[in-house]
């Protein structure tokens, strides 16, 4: 009689977690139809901030709170791709990160391979909305073996043809801009190219370059960084000059749905805003141009 009461008690605890699991696919659904009804970023970046501060917080070692902030990030991933934005930049490891303690270090290496081995899995998200995948930074400063595997998983997306995702590993923009700068002079001795040539459009097609991406990849129509931090730490600095910026208070690891709703309710508020400063910005470079 004890052990039917425990399989009846256990089957209705089943029960009701799947009901509560229908109801609240159910809700997010609806959250994201209505606000689908308003204009969606286009391109979206993220400064992935507060994982060592949340584990510090909670009395561990400031290393454990990178797996908890990659688990924040598959959720993410999901949010951004069901909302339907088409392109995601994340800030994931800085060159400013080599000063940091070999062991932590060490443990977001491995989480970086843990996360681009799931990439290459026909269940995971990236290959279930055909997302192609681009590394950005100076990937050889890493490990061979990671660098492997991130060429690996960019080839095998290459051809995807769903929304892109930039992942800036061993990055800084202050890197990103000299390295352009570099093979602009580069041309420039070389006679490719002449001194009168030089304007930002074309600065912007050295980055592009140099990254390996197209020119419609580089500006965010908004960045967001988590933590509380209102700063973008060496992250896109010339490609965000008429970006949104939005900072919230959230731990990386404690963001979640309604966070990134109000992420998004927030851009619909601004978006007017926003669209004048791009138009001012297309204007200003056709009158510049001729055209």
């Amino acid at each position: 009689m004890y052990d039917s009461l425990c399989f009846t008690d256990f089957g209705v605890a089943a029960w009701i977690s799947k009901l509560y699991g229908i109801f609240i696919s159910k809700i997010t659904s609806l959250l994201f139809f209505l606000v689908q009804l308003g204009p969606i970023p286009r391109h979206l970046a993220i400064i992935m901030d507060g994982n060592r501060r949340w584990a510090k917080q909670r009395g561990l070692a400031p290393s454990e709170g990178h797996p908890w902030g990659s688990k924040t990030l598959t959720n993410a991933l999901q949010w951004c791709y069901d909302s339907g934005i088409r392109q995601l930049t994340l800030f994931a490891f800085s060159i400013e990160n080599y000063k940091r303690p070999e062991e932590e270090r060490q443990r977001l290496f491995e989480l970086a391979k843990e996360k681009l081995t799931e990439m290459l899995d026909s269940r995971d998200i990236i290959q279930r909305y055909r997302v192609k995948v681009k590394l950005v930074g100076d990937l050889s400063l890493l490990p061979e073996d990671l660098q492997r595997l991130m060429h690996s998983v960019m080839k095998e997306t290459a051809e995807n043809e769903g929304p892109r995702l930039n992942i800036c590993f061993s990055y800084t923009a202050r890197d990103e801009i000299c390295t352009a700068l570099v093979h602009m002079l580069n041309d420039i001795l070389e006679r490719k190219l002449s001194f009168k040539d030089i304007d930002a459009s074309l600065l912007d097609e050295y980055i592009a370059r140099g990254q390996g991406l197209s020119k419609e990849c580089l500006a965010p129509d908004i960045i967001l960084r988590t933590s509380g931090e209102a700063r973008l730490s060496d992250f896109l600095l010339w490609q965000s000059s008429y970006s949104l910026l939005y900072f919230s208070d959230r731990m990386w690891p404690d963001f979640g749905l309604w966070d990134f709703l109000q992420l998004l309710f927030w851009y619909q508020r601004h978006w007017r805003e926003y669209q004048q400063l791009r138009q001012r910005q297309e204007h200003c470079q056709r009158h510049k141009e001729g055209v």
